[in-house]
């Protein structure tokens, strides 16, 4: 990643750091104030306030379903989308999960280091997992739009890419 694209995901783990993005939880009575955040992020740039985004939804999902919350340094994103024509298979093997397949319009494929992803289990069912990114492979020139090329949203393969489940099946 180069240009824009690397100075917004210097500055999304520059706010982290700094704790601009501890944003109230939804349902806390606050959400006037986390918008607000996001409006100001979305004021500077527009893809370093989908990033931002994706981080502070993974904090709240985690916290909803009873996940850790990320440790300093980590960047989260959450990677749930389910298009027609891809399949990301999640497959038990002696107790543990592994990912199998491509997961389109992963915002922030390089910047990211944790991601909460959906797939799809062998009972049919899509469940969510809580992933280290780091042996996803992103797949280069598999976004189009121009306009949010620096938000860093590409395909990306996960083969064996080890996940642990987050809630239950459906959730």
């Amino acid at each position: 990643m180069h240009g824009h694209g690397s100075s917004v995901a210097q500055e999304l783990i520059r706010a982290l750091g700094a704790g601009e993005l501890d944003l109230p939880l939804p349902g806390a009575g606050r959400t006037r104030e986390r918008w607000r955040c996001l409006r100001r992020l979305a004021e500077r740039d527009l893809s370093l306030a989908r990033l931002a985004e994706g981080h502070a939804d993974a904090v709240a999902i985690l916290a909803e379903l009873g996940g850790p919350p990320p440790a300093p340094g980590q960047v989260w994103g959450v990677w749930a989308a389910h298009p027609p024509g891809t399949v990301l298979r999640a497959v038990p093997s002696n107790g543990r999960w592994s990912l199998h397949g491509t997961k389109p319009f992963c915002s922030g494929a390089h910047t990211c280091t944790h991601a909460l992803v959906s797939a799809e289990t062998e009972a049919g069912r899509r469940r969510l997992f809580t992933v280290d990114t780091g042996r996803a492979e992103p797949l280069p020139d598999t976004w189009a739009s121009a306009g949010m090329a620096a938000s860093d949203t590409l395909t990306l393969s996960f083969d064996d890419v080890p996940a642990e489940p987050l809630g239950t099946p459906g959730a």
